[in-house]
């Protein structure tokens, strides 16, 4: 059998279990009659209460209920009495017959409502304490969302001046590796073209040579024809006239091989002096390298070899880069006081190519643009752990969104709900609880008074409201403990609307008059 979760006078609380189908009903004094006990189920998460609906079948002997199907998980399933308010059980007529079960009818009753009444004021007011610790924790939550969130700006704003340091060393470095394998290419193609120039330079030569001899020849053999054919005229002219045509022939050859040696010899010296260019390049790209390797050596806090007239271990100081001239723009860093331009990557999800700028909108906002795209503020996500007392806009109070509500927009809410509800609670050792029109107006009044007795050993006591229809019952006791003096009484036809008066009595008649007492009450009506 399923043990209560909750146990109060009139009304007995379980939690569903999707299986258990019987239910014990334990109430503070029972019922008076079946039709007076009642089911439901309360759903945990969303706070819906739905009726469980019971017949004569449902009863299992006086106290325990059946209620199938089985209530699921999730719910919680109490059972509770409620005695009917609005009407005596009992209706008295004058001269009938006052019998012991008719007042004890009547007595039982009144003591049922009381009891039902408060415990319905118990519910009420752990309702109210729930809604005051939702509200501490909604405020706590709030403040730690703005703390995360400044936290959040500040690394942002860090990372921001990491990244442009980064992108802008790594931009001098790319533009000095350009540049050196610009030159070495450069200092590859020159050199190739004077090789070419000198092999052709060479074959000309040869050439040349090769066409001298043959002009050397041809003479020889025109002045052995000349001799030995110096009958014959016409074939020594001849021989002759091919011997100056090779003599013109191989002069050509000659003039033209000198034209290209000097081209060669032009294109070597071109060629030496981009070897040389290329050879200044690669020196300034190896001082480039050697500087920015120093340059992150003293970022990382290590030494390097020699610098500002200093040799040995150096670790690079303020002094060693400040008041030197050196400007901002001269080392591509841009406005770096102010949050700088950021060209983002390729990350993920990301596209390419864009630009993102981040700064600050003088008002206490982050702004972000994107290309010529202005985003606004920054919203912070990822459940942010906020410190300190961040603040948010106090919403409308009928707003209806996902919008943060702060510590403001709840209290007006609950003040709201309080009143469209008509429930008033004035609590203290004096206090009422007065219900809704809706639920009959009762109103529970409670208090301890100190007061004289009179001559008659009777004092007034006065309610905090005065009751609009009259009053239902009363109690009363005494509230001194360590004297005592007798027990209170209510007067007959001492209760009133506003006001009910109490005789005090030792037992063997009243304890007399200025006598001083301690009473407490608790006074039902509507």
């Amino acid at each position: 059998m399923a043990l209560p979760i909750r146990q109060l006078n009139s009304q007995v609380s379980y939690l569903a279990d999707g299986v258990t189908t019987v239910w014990d009903l334990s109430l503070s004094g029972g019922y008076i009659d079946k039709a007076h006990v009642f089911a439901e189920k309360f759903h945990i998460a969303t706070g819906v209460i739905t009726d469980l609906p019971l017949s004569g079948g449902s009863w299992i002997g006086d106290y325990q209920l059946s209620i199938t199907p089985p209530v699921p998980v999730g719910y919680e399933v109490t059972l509770y009495r409620n005695t009917p308010k609005d009407i005596p059980l009992v209706n008295f007529a004058d001269k009938a017959n006052l019998t012991e079960a008719a007042l004890d009818l009547n007595a039982r009753q009144a003591i049922f409502v009381a009891a039902e009444s408060s415990d319905q004021l118990a519910v009420s007011i752990d309702a109210i304490a729930n809604i005051v610790n939702y509200v501490d924790v909604a405020a706590a939550s709030a403040a730690a969302a703005q703390a995360s969130q400044t936290a959040a700006a500040n690394s942002a704003t860090a990372a921001a001046g990491s990244a442009t340091a980064s992108a802008t060393s790594a931009s001098q470095s790319a533009t000095s590796a350009t540049a050196s394998g610009n030159s070495a290419t450069a200092s590859a193609t020159s050199a190739t073209q004077a090789q070419g120039y000198a092999s052709a330079a060479s074959g000309s030569a040869t050439a040349a040579g090769s066409s001298a001899g043959s002009a050397s020849g041809s003479a020889s053999a025109a002045a052995t024809s000349a001799t030995n054919s110096a009958n014959s005229a016409t074939a020594a002219a001849t021989s002759a006239t091919n011997a100056s045509n090779s003599a013109t022939a191989a002069s050509g050859s000659a003039s033209t091989a000198s034209t290209q040696a000097t081209n060669a010899s032009n294109s070597a010296t071109a060629a030496s002096g981009s070897a040389s260019a290329a050879s200044t390049s690669a020196t300034n790209a190896a001082n480039s390298a050697s500087a920015a390797a120093a340059s992150a050596a003293s970022i990382a806090g290590g030494p390097v070899a020699s610098f500002n007239t200093r040799t040995g271990a150096v670790t690079l100081t303020k002094a060693d880069v400040t008041g030197t001239g050196l400007a901002k723009a001269d080392i591509a860093l841009g406005n770096v006081a102010n949050i700088a331009q950021v060209e983002r990557g390729t990350g993920i999800g990301q596209l390419a190519g864009n630009i993102v700028k981040l700064g600050y909108d003088g008002s206490g906002g982050l702004k972000a643009t994107v290309d010529s795209t202005d985003f606004g503020i920054i919203a912070f996500t990822g459940s942010p752990a906020l410190i300190g007392n961040p603040t948010a806009t106090t919403q409308a109070v009928s707003d209806n969104s996902t919008r943060i509500a702060n510590t403001s927009w709840v209290r007006s809410a609950m003040s709201n709900i309080a009143s469209a509800a008509g429930c008033v609670l004035v609590a203290g050792t004096t206090g009422y609880f007065k219900f809704p029109n809706y639920l009959g107006g009762w109103i529970i009044q409670w208090g301890t008074t100190v007061a004289t007795t009179n001559a008659s050993s009777a004092l007034s006591i006065t309610y905090p409201i005065a009751f609009s229809s009259g009053v239902w019952t009363a109690l009363v006791g005494n509230g001194d403990s360590g004297a005592q003096l007798g027990s209170p009484l209510i007067s007959s036809g001492g209760m009133g609307g506003s006001s009910m008066t109490v005789v005090w009595s030792n037992g063997s008649g009243g304890v007399g008059n200025g006598i001083s007492v301690r009473t407490n009450w608790i006074v039902l009506g509507n």
